[in-house]
């Protein structure tokens, strides 16, 4: 998954729009899956623009811990640094943010 953002957005598919956008994308063989996110205020976009940093780093963190071919010791240290993340900080943080999300999907050809 990539991250873009927050970027500022005056026009949005032709029409007036004066938001903060952040957009995330996904390529699968099945095609392209887009993710937009809209805030008011710069400060609210730039707060889940790193929540949203921080699930795509816990997921890869995840995904080695987890990953059968993973040295043992290789993941020994990656839990121990799983364990010292403080996850709840951004999370309540994000929680409170007001925003407008958009899904589009394009198949591949």
């Amino acid at each position: 998954m990539e991250l873009s953002g927050p970027s500022y957005c005056q026009i949005k598919d032709g029409l007036p729009c004066n938001k903060w956008m952040i957009t995330t994308h996904e390529r699968t063989p099945k095609g392209t899956s887009y993710e937009v996110y809209l805030f008011k205020t710069k400060p609210d976009a730039e707060t889940y623009f790193l929540y949203l940093q921080q699930c795509i780093g816990v997921d890869d963190l995840l995904k080695k811990i987890n990953n059968p071919r993973t040295f043992k010791w290789e993941r020994a240290e990656y839990q121990e640094f799983y364990d010292s993340l403080d996850l709840k900080t951004l999370e309540e943080a994000a929680k409170k943010i007001k925003f407008e999300q958009e899904h589009k999907f394009y198949p591949a050809r």
